[in-house]
């Protein structure tokens, strides 16, 4: 799609007649990932986008376990610990929290 793109602007500016655009991403660029850890069903990163919260997150890794605590869901945030009732948060949507490249969350 980008590529389509670029190559219209060769062509309709004359640089080129026949252009072909290949888009390469930057491996060496480092992903951005939140961590999900504890009682979820399958525990790992998540890729951080700027819309994810602690209930996408859980949700990403396959939601909780019988024997999650999620009344008492940790959020670490460099040497910052909160600790988050997703029962309450499941109930009030508005009051999820935005994640945060880096950010981890345990479920004991």
């Amino acid at each position: 799609m980008l590529a389509k793109k670029i190559e219209k602007l060769y062509t309709d500016s004359g640089i080129y007649t026949q252009p072909t655009v290949v888009i390469a991403l930057d491996s060496s660029v480092p992903t951005r990932f939140v961590t999900v850890a504890g009682e979820v069903q399958t525990p790992g990163d998540v890729a951080y986008r700027h819309d994810l919260t602690l209930l996408t997150a859980v949700s990403a890794r396959g939601g909780f376990t019988d024997f999650a605590k999620v009344k008492k869901v940790q959020l670490i945030r460099g040497t910052e610990v909160t600790t988050h009732d997703l029962k309450q948060i499941s109930i009030t949507p508005e009051s999820d929290i935005r994640l945060k490249p880096g950010d981890r969350i345990v479920v004991p």
